[in-house]
């Protein structure tokens, strides 16, 4: 998939809101019994980008939102990096 395809925004709360091919998806960074687990692949290419902005969530996000709001903007900020349409 070309990642220029993609459309969306991060809200203030912290859910990426994405469109791709029609759908709609939100995100909101915390697993859930629907999420399926991450691919090898997708554990593979977050170890090589090595230290993302994820880890520097702020103690609050962390303590209170397992610090999916840092994970969202991480995600946020590689999606546009590839040519997603995010504001």
């Amino acid at each position: 998939m070309d990642p220029r395809t993609v459309t969306g925004r991060l809200t203030r709360l912290g859910t990426l809101v994405l469109a791709v091919d029609g759908r709609r998806w939100a995100l909101v960074g915390r697993g859930a019994s629907v999420s399926p687990s991450p691919s090898a692949e997708q554990h593979r290419v977050l170890e090589q980008a090595g230290p993302g902005t994820a880890a520097a969530g702020g103690l609050m996000d962390t303590l209170l939102n397992d610090g999916a709001l840092a994970l969202m903007r991480d995600w946020h900020t590689r999606l546009a990096d590839a040519g997603a349409q995010l504001r």
